[in-house]
């Protein structure tokens, strides 16, 4: 994941927008990556001998942002994630 944000001040900058932008869609994108996995994944949301559990996947990936959070893109995440939970029990929360 950091390898999608390491350098967005040099994309940014480049492609003359806004840093806080290129950020905020970064995130989004990646949170609704995590949600499609959820969705594909139906009930395998634990910890696998290859994979960690989604709900710690979606705690790296706030991590990654906690500098730069997009209440957009949160907000965004937290009721997809929210839906998924009203319709699967069980399904991780964001």
């Amino acid at each position: 994941m950091t390898h999608l944000t390491e350098r967005i001040g040099d994309y940014a900058a480049q492609h003359h927008v806004a840093e806080d932008k290129v950020w905020q869609k970064r995130q989004l994108g990646i949170y609704l990556g995590l949600f499609t996995i959820a969705l594909v994944g139906k009930d395998n949301w634990q910890t696998t001998a290859t994979h960690p559990a989604l709900a710690d996947r979606l705690a790296a990936a706030k991590a990654v942002f906690a500098d730069h959070r997009s209440d957009g893109a949160d907000n965004v995440a937290e009721l997809a994630f929210q839906a998924l939970g009203t319709v699967w029990a069980g399904a991780p929360r964001f």
